[in-house]
C-alpha cells in the first residue's frame, strides 16, 4: 500500500531514484569518459549554467543516437528510435556503440544501481 508523504521515513526516501542536476552531472561524466563530451559538469556548475550545459549533455547523447530530455528537478528521459528506454539501457547502448566497457554503478546514486 502506498504511504502518504507524511508517513515516509528517511529510509523510505533512500529508495527513491530520479533525475536532477546530479543525474545530469553523472551523465556528463559518462559521456566524457566514452569520448562524447570535452568536459564534465558538477551539479553546482549545472545550476549556474543549466540552459547551455544541459544542451551540451543532450547534444552528446544525440551524437550516439539517444534523444535525452534533461530536467533540472525531475527524471531525465531517454529515447532510442522513438521508444522511451531506461537510463541504464541508454548507458549500455552508448557504451557498446563506443566500444567501451562500463560499470553502470560508477555513474549512479546508490538507489539507481538496481534499475
Amino acid at each position: 500500500m502506498m504511504k502518504s508523504i507524511k508517513e515516509l521515513k528517511l529510509t523510505d526516501l533512500e529508495t527513491v531514484s530520479g533525475g536532477c542536476m546530479g543525474t545530469t552531472s553523472r551523465d556528463s561524466k559518462f559521456l566524457f569518459n566514452v569520448g562524447l563530451m570535452d568536459e564534465t559538469y558538477s551539479p553546482d556548475g549545472l545550476f549556474w549554467g543549466w540552459l547551455s550545459k544541459s544542451k551540451n549533455v543532450d547534444d552528446a547523447w544525440a551524437r550516439a543516437g539517444i534523444v535525452c530530455c534533461t530536467c533540472p528537478a525531475a527524471d531525465n528521459e531517454y529515447y532510442l528510435n522513438g521508444k522511451r528506454i531506461t537510463r541504464k539501457e541508454a548507458f549500455y547502448y552508448v557504451a557498446n556503440k563506443c566500444g567501451v566497457i562500463i560499470d553502470y554503478a560508477d555513474y549512479c546514486l546508490g538507489s539507481e544501481v538496481e534499475l
